[in-house]
């Protein structure tokens, strides 16, 4: 089976890990930008977040990524590109988006344990994970007018929090090959105990309004009750 897959997400969400599972497990090809942009910033003498803010006033360092990104060609190819803008970028992959509770991202990012992101709490990871992800989304903004956050852009959006790597990967394929195959297939999955309850219609599927990470139930109590202990549950999403 070939996999054409473009994965992107938020920090901590398990993109590297998930990749290698699909190099392990599928024999895909896999390229990443992110190694390029963390060698950028050491040869800077700089670590992820300082050069994060070097890019912010230095667009010329993004846009020799996303050029390198557009020249690829993946027809034919089983590759996953593990990358921020290659769902945009590069024609013809499937665009998946990983999704991840922000505090559970600040905790997997503290127990990873990366020498270059150092935090003295779980509070102050969780915050830099907010103000990266809002620094990537405004550079994207004002490079290509594009809202990478913007989770319609994508074939398949996968919320990680509850799930292990391994599930995340067998997912991706799944959802991948029902794709290839024109099968019917749902969008937009989360983790139901991140959904907010809130005043919502008792009946119908599960349907959820998105404000940044906060997800808040619009219809379908019923089915989310019926569904908390799951893994995820599919859902539409309204932005």
């Amino acid at each position: 089976m070939i996999y054409t897959i473009s994965l992107t997400g938020d920090l901590g969400s398990g993109k590297t890990t998930v990749r290698d599972i699909f190099a392990k497990n599928y024999g895909t090809t896999t390229f990443t930008t992110g190694e390029l942009v963390r060698e950028a910033g050491r040869k800077r003498g700089m670590d992820i977040n300082e050069f994060s803010l070097f890019m912010e006033k230095h667009p010329e360092t993004d846009r020799e990524i996303d050029d390198a990104l557009a020249a690829m060609n993946v027809e034919g190819r089983s590759i996953i590109i593990d990358s921020r803008m290659a769902w945009h970028f590069v024609r013809g992959t499937f665009r998946v988006y990983l999704s991840v509770d922000p505090l559970e991202s600040a905790r997997r990012i503290l127990k990873a344990g990366r020498g270059s992101e150092h935090f003295e709490s779980l509070e102050e990871a969780a915050a830099n994970v907010t103000r990266r992800k809002k620094s990537e989304r405004d550079r994207y903004l004002a490079l290509y007018g594009i809202d990478r956050d913007r989770l319609h852009n994508y074939d398949l959006v996968l919320d990680t929090t509850c799930l292990s790597p391994e599930r995340t990967a067998e997912i991706i394929a799944e959802e991948y090959n029902k794709y290839v195959s024109g099968l019917p297939r749902e969008r937009f999955y989360l983790c139901p105990k991140r959904i907010i309850a809130g005043c919502a219609d008792e009946d119908g599927d599960i349907v959820v309004s998105r404000d940044g990470d906060s997800f808040t139930l619009v219809k379908g109590a019923r089915s989310l009750r019926e569904k908390i202990d799951e893994e995820i549950v599919a859902c539409a999403v309204i932005e």
